[in-house]
């Protein structure tokens, strides 16, 4: 990418990135269509949030499969932001809760389709270093627009429940900035692809996806429960958890800002150190007497926490070959998924072998399990011939 066109391929990437934080949206108006439907159980009003997450991981497979190969990036970032925005607007023109849970099942395949397309074709389009620094300013403009789907959302919501909705209509501008500038990496040739070991999907990528599911599972009953941690320890109100939420986005932020530079240094390494952050994360939040460290604690395993899928996005473009960057970096995103669905009954398996049912044990349990998916994780590194990302 050279001249001026370099800017505007940057930026029709970065659009992909910022649509990906889509899927949290309609969150802050949770209670608000609650109250709109009164007849409705307030866990079937909560699908609405938690739907789009089950259609995405079919849309991100599928993503995978045709990307590069089968149909274009951008074609395929094209459909997924048309959907984004159709699906995304129609709930304020619906009054009927079926209609917007069918019109929220269509988003989260157009957040999976988006999910694919910006990892994977940064991993596509560059090499070495700059695709860590692509992929860390991709990841905290992610980070960035989350906060300000939040931010506009709350004023939103004061107006009226379905309001809300037309924030989807960013997409516009990504569309525009996809069709004008997005780049389109190189097709690569069948005699090409089939030149080498890395023409397949390696055992490697499922090592490395688990290892994305398993994070996710882990923190995730932090997500949803620090609510709990912060008014039961009687730290503060549910707005004080609410913005340790916030922190959590922030730690997020900043350490997608050095994550080029930092897998430079540690390279194999790094996602020990993604780990290790989590842990002294977790621990402060465990260990916390006040609000003020609950937000120190969610600041460091935001840092930790939101540099697992830039590393093990970097990971599988080492094990893969191109054309297959697309499908295996689908896995990571699929698995991550999977696992925020599977949490409560982790919760729940917690909960069944110790007898305590506690969301800050089930915090110093994953504390535990981090510890030891580190260590055995950092041993096969660094004792194995052949490391994992190097399994066939």
């Amino acid at each position: 990418m050279n001249g001026k066109n370099k800017y505007l391929s940057f930026a029709a990437i970065y659009a992909v990135f910022f649509l990906t934080s889509g899927l949290g949206i309609v969150n802050p108006a949770i209670q608000s269509i609650a109250e709109a439907f009164p007849d409705l159980p307030l866990t079937t009003i909560m699908m609405i949030s938690t739907l789009p997450s089950l259609f995405l991981i079919p849309a991100t497979i599928i993503t995978g499969a045709l990307a590069g190969d089968k149909v274009k990036f951008k074609t395929l970032a094209v459909i997924g932001i048309i959907v984004f925005i159709i699906a995304g607007v129609a709930p304020a023109f619906l009054n009927n809760f079926s209609g917007i849970l069918v019109s929220r099942a269509f988003i989260g395949i157009g957040v999976g389709i988006a999910f694919t397309i910006s990892s994977s074709i940064v991993l596509r389009l560059f090499e070495g270093p700059q695709q860590g620094n692509i992929l860390g300013v991709g990841n905290v403009i992610s980070s960035l627009a989350n906060v300000l789907f939040a931010l506009v959302a709350g004023v939103l919501v004061s107006i009226s429940w379905n309001s809300i909705f037309y924030i989807h209509l960013v997409g516009v501008v990504a569309l525009i900035l996809v069709i004008l500038g997005l780049p389109e990496p190189e097709k690569i040739t069948k005699t090409s692809s089939e030149s080498g070991p890395k023409g397949k999907i390696s055992i490697g990528v499922y090592i490395l996806a688990s290892l994305a599911g398993i994070s996710m599972l882990l923190v995730y009953p932090l997500m949803t429960g620090i609510s709990t941690i912060v008014v039961t320890k009687e730290f503060g109100t549910a707005a004080a958890a609410g913005l340790a939420l916030s922190f959590l986005t922030v730690g997020g932020m900043i350490g997608n800002s050095f994550f080029g530079k930092l897998h430079q240094k540690l390279k194999k390494f790094t996602l020990t150190f993604d780990f290790i952050v989590v842990i002294i994360g977790l621990a402060v939040v465990y260990y916390a007497f006040n609000i003020i460290v609950i937000y120190i604690g969610m600041v460091i395993i935001g840092i930790g926490f939101m540099l697992v899928v830039p590393t093990l996005m970097m990971d599988i473009g080492s094990i893969v070959s191109p054309e297959r960057i697309p499908l295996a970096s689908s896995f990571v995103i699929a698995f991550m998924n999977i696992g925020a669905f599977l949490s409560p009954y982790y919760i729940n398996l917690i909960g069944s072998i110790t007898g305590v049912v506690d969301v800050n044990f089930v915090i110093f349990a994953s504390l535990v399990l981090f510890i030891v998916m580190a260590v055995v994780y950092t041993i096969i590194q660094m004792f194995q011939k052949k490391s994992i990302k190097s399994y066939e």
